[in-house]
């Protein structure tokens, strides 16, 4: 679990108490959501990384559920939950909240949530993934759309894996935070707007 080292103290006994039975707890700078990845794309940049968000409960299954479908599709980025990308031209997208949410398929204009976990093979996301002023000018807090475009940029397509669960949040966490900002608030069609005229939309056609 990788924490932002003003944030180490504030971590509940119940939390570091879950050192004795496997978890790491590690500082990092603090990234906002690109505290799942980056720090873990540094450190292991030859490893198949599976994210997972803090804010949710996770069923038993899920994590075997990604790595089998990364056994038969090792060239694509993994997910349990996802959003078709609708464009309304060769330059211009839907906004994001028309997007149609996905609980299977493939392609390269699928969009992972972040929420269901994701898992990205080695290679699948280029060095530029790394680049902090980028990502934090570009979509500080829209780490599911930054990602995606890395990946898109390096030619890999999506692939869901239906689970059917539902998602079950933890009581008191700050995801409707990040829910008002991005969804609601209209974060993500600006950060997709700023992310398009940096890098266009020709890598999601498939």
């Amino acid at each position: 679990m990788w924490i932002a080292k003003s944030d180490v103290g504030k971590l509940p006994k119940n939390v570091t108490e879950l050192r004795d039975h496997g978890l790491t707890i590690a500082e990092c700078d603090d990234v906002g959501p690109y505290k799942k990845i980056v720090p873990a794309l540094e450190q292991y940049p030859h490893d198949v990384i599976v994210t997972a968000d803090d804010d949710y409960y996770y069923p038993p299954r899920w994590l075997g559920a990604l790595v089998a479908a990364h056994a038969e599709y090792p060239n694509e980025v993994i997910c349990h939950t996802a959003r078709r990308m609708l464009f309304d031209g060769p330059a211009t997208m839907q906004p994001y909240r028309s997007w149609p949410q996905l609980s299977t398929g493939a392609g390269r204009a699928v969009l992972p949530t972040g929420y269901g976990g994701v898992l990205y093979p080695p290679g699948s996301l280029p060095a530029e993934t790394l680049d902090r002023p980028a990502y934090m000018a570009l979509a500080p807090t829209a780490d599911d759309l930054w990602l995606r475009w890395m990946s898109a940029l390096n030619g890999v397509g999506v692939r869901v894996v239906s689970e059917h669960r539902p998602s079950i949040e933890w009581q008191g966490s700050q995801r409707q935070a990040l829910v008002r900002t991005n969804l609601h608030g209209g974060g993500n069609d600006r950060q997709i707007g700023k992310l398009v005229e940096r890098y266009g939309l020709e890598m999601f056609r498939d």
